[in-house]
């Protein structure tokens, strides 16, 4: 793994953003799939391709802009151009920070997944500042939680993404870091997380990068 986070950072990934990928990569697209939020279509084939699918998958992308293959949507006030119970699967990735009415996303969202539906997503924490076009909110697990099921959802999973203070650090400068020094910076802030994680209990739990989230519509 580690030789795949070298190259990621290489490539100009930031370390919240590979670690995201990595768990992206665990979970399998299936059937009808809405892409909430994910920017341009061609940019969004390109992460679809961490996944895990087959050729029977069908994929909907609605953005607050709207592309060639994207329908244009107010996340926070216009309904979904969808019938209820229109897929399968949804996907929420690095979007509800930017939404400030996050319970009328959330309920179009489950609104629209049939039953056993699945939503993933993330979101970040203890990152930088980045507004696109807005950035609101910092969610912790349990608001996620308590958001997720005031919102209908049965079955919530919420993984912590980060290791430790280190990696938090390294993850807010990694773009003024020249990409040749990237690998050397990643192996000292990871290093001194190691050591920080063996002298103290929770320390994941209280530096998250952020989390990721898989829920179910039963």
């Amino acid at each position: 793994m580690h030789c795949r986070i070298i190259n990621d950072l290489i490539h100009n990934l930031s370390f919240a953003r590979i670690l995201m990928n990595i768990e992206a990569g665990q979970h399998a697209l299936k059937g009808r799939v809405l892409d909430v939020g994910g920017g341009k279509p061609e940019r969004a084939k390109k992460f679809y391709k961490l996944f895990a699918s087959d050729e029977s998958v069908s994929i909907e992308l609605i953005d607050i802009n709207q592309s060639n293959g994207c329908y244009a949507v107010n996340l926070e006030e216009d309904l979904f151009p969808f019938p209820d119970s229109s897929f399968n699967q949804a996907l929420i990735f690095n979007v509800f920070e930017h939404i400030y009415n996050y319970k009328f996303l959330t309920n179009e969202i489950f609104r629209v997944l049939g039953i056993g539906g699945q939503a993933l997503g993330f979101v970040p924490f203890l990152v930088n500042v980045h507004p696109d076009p807005h950035d609101y909110f910092r969610y912790t697990e349990e608001s996620l939680g308590k958001i997720f099921r005031e919102a209908g959802f049965d079955q919530i999973d919420i993984k912590i993404i980060g290791r430790g203070p280190f990696a938090v650090h390294f993850n807010n400068i990694i773009f003024s870091i020249p990409k040749y020094l990237r690998p050397i910076f990643f192996i000292f802030y990871n290093f001194l997380d190691i050591i920080y994680i063996h002298l103290g209990h929770g320390v994941k739990e209280r530096f998250p990068l952020g989390y990721f989230f898989n829920l179910q519509k039963k």
